[in-house]
């Protein structure tokens, strides 16, 4: 007589394996699609250059900006990120800030592209506008309203796809370092006056840690920095819901806390209500209800919010890890990798992050579509 199998007997045993068996043909399943070999987006010529941010457009037009000595560049692919196209110049800066999370920005609709980057000397935030997907560069637009007030040359900068752009910044006009903000409803050609965002009790913010800036559902804008107050470098957050003219009392992320008389250099990233960041040698990440979950050991963590979920990626010693979900387990993306950027939109379903990593003996940046 034949014997049913043991988990016919057992429901609950029979649950349990087929969510074995599903969480680990998923992980497989990530793991393979994840570790396609990544795109080269820079020719030899332009190897050396860092710091790349991306964006896409609702067209599914990918963008990438990136910096080398002190020119700010572009770069586009059209089909889904498989190739990129040659890389434009898009303006060049005295002594372009570069390095730590410092330079360009990008944010892209279907008619328009927008860059910003700080110049060293004069302490100054810039936008520029292309209306024809990256061929061609207005003149820079002035954000900051306060000559050398964002001379430590970390910001952040977001758009909703309708012309509205943001952008936030580590501001010293003050002679403290504050968190400052402007508003653009023209794709950035031209920029509101300036919004203080916040002043720490303490007499200023983390000075080497760069903000983060994101919109998400009912067009809230989330800005978030590290915080200095009382001896701790704790992640918090503000909102906007009127366009960037004001923003709620500021909001701790996390219950834990780090005392550190030094910048950690790490600002973290925001996708949606989702926000990921660094306290000590650990990465965390939060949801709606601010509630801090640990991810690993890391740094230099970004967050993406899609149509495929959720994608948390950071640097682990030299690697560049990826965690899909809040249930998988990370897996390696690429064995040499630093500052991710990934893009993040609800209406298209795969996420683009692009990375520094070498060939050759020489940094180049990376690009790969995530599945």
């Amino acid at each position: 007589m034949t014997q049913p199998p043991i988990t016919a007997k057992f429901p609950d045993m029979q649950k349990s394996v087929k969510s074995l068996l599903g969480s680990l043909f998923a992980s497989i399943c990530l793991a393979v699609a994840s570790l396609a070999q990544p795109v080269e987006i820079l020719p030899p010529s332009l190897r050396g250059a860092t710091q790349p941010q991306v964006a896409v457009a609702g067209n599914g037009h990918i963008f990438v900006t990136f910096g080398k000595d002190s020119s700010v560049y572009c770069t586009a692919s059209t089909n889904g990120g498989k190739t990129f196209l040659e890389p434009r110049k898009v303006a060049t800066l005295p002594k372009l800030s570069l390095g730590m999370r410092r330079g360009p920005r990008i944010v892209a609709s279907n008619q328009h592209v927008t860059i910003s980057a700080v110049s060293q000397p004069d302490g100054n935030l810039r936008a520029w506008t292309s209306d024809d997907a990256g061929l061609t560069w207005s003149k820079a637009a002035l954000i900051n309203s306060v000559p050398n007030s964002a001379r430590e040359g970390l910001h952040a900068m977001t758009a909703d796809g309708q012309k509205n752009v943001y952008a936030v910044w580590l501001d010293l006009r003050n002679k403290v370092t504050q968190l400052w903000s402007a508003a653009s409803h023209d794709d950035g050609k031209t920029w509101s006056d300036n919004i203080k965002v916040y002043e720490s009790p303490d007499g200023h913010i983390c000075e080497c840690c760069h903000p983060s800036i994101s919109i998400f559902s009912n067009a809230i804008v989330r800005i978030m920095w590290r915080n200095s107050l009382n001896g701790a470098h704790d992640m918090f957050t503000a909102d906007s819901t009127d366009g960037g003219k004001t923003f709620s009392t500021a909001q701790k992320l996390g219950q834990g806390t780090w005392s550190l008389n030094a910048c950690p250099m790490d600002g973290g990233s925001l996708a949606g209500p989702y926000s990921v960041w660094r306290r000590d040698k650990s990465v965390y990440y939060t949801d709606e209800k601010f509630i801090e979950h640990l991810l690993g050991e890391g740094r230099q963590p970004v967050v993406s919010l899609g149509r495929e979920g959720l994608f948390f990626l950071w640097q682990k010693d030299s690697q560049l890890m990826l965690q899909k979900g809040t249930e998988i387990k990370p897996i390696v993306l690429a064995e040499t990798g630093a500052y991710p950027a990934v893009t993040s939109a609800l209406e298209k379903p795969n996420p683009i992050v692009v990375w520094e990593s070498m060939t050759n003996g020489l940094k180049t940046i990376s690009a790969q579509v995530l599945k």
